[in-house]
């Protein structure tokens, strides 16, 4: 089973968004990232490896794990401990800015086909990509967005899974 916490934090006038996510038993990481206006500003990665092969007990020992992970980031940012410098951020366009001509990367990790959807950004920074979601077949199932530019790059990834089916009646 996959696990994850997702907190905003205030912090005088800035929203922080906490997110710390198990990377599925095939990675075997913890990872926790810290984002301001969708920006990376802190990211803290642990293994355990000394928990695998996972079965019912140290599953409970990965979750308790991956929640001290949360908690501890969330209350060094609280306290000062972890320094993260948004003032950068504060004097820069940020994500509100416009790349055009980006390439835009979709793909759904665990799946059987294996389909890379593709799409350039348009003057203004746009871009759409549709595609049928093809079957989830993986518990650690991801949709990776990523878009990279000679200015830079960059990624989301978002964890999914599959809907139990209810019968129609």
């Amino acid at each position: 089973m996959v696990f994850g916490h997702n907190s905003n934090l205030k912090i005088g006038g800035l929203t922080l968004h906490v997110q710390t996510e198990d990377r599925g038993a095939a990675n075997g990481l913890i990872d926790t990232a810290v984002y301001y206006r969708g920006r990376v500003l802190h990211r803290r990665t642990s293994n355990y490896f000394d928990l695998l092969p996972l079965d019912d007990d140290r599953e409970q020992a990965l979750k308790l794990r991956l929640d001290e992970q949360h908690r501890t980031v969330i209350e060094e940012i609280r306290s000062g401990a972890l320094q993260l410098n948004v003032s950068t951020l504060l004097a820069s366009p940020g994500c509100d800015a416009q790349v055009s001509s980006a390439q835009v990367l979709v793909e759904i990790e665990g799946n059987e086909n294996g389909q890379v959807h593709r799409a350039e950004t348009s003057p203004q920074g746009l871009t759409l990509i549709e595609f049928d979601m093809p079957p989830i077949s993986s518990p650690e199932a991801t949709l990776l967005i990523r878009a990279e530019h000679p200015a830079g790059s960059g990624q989301l990834r978002f964890a999914l899974r599959a809907k139990t089916r209810v019968p129609s009646v």
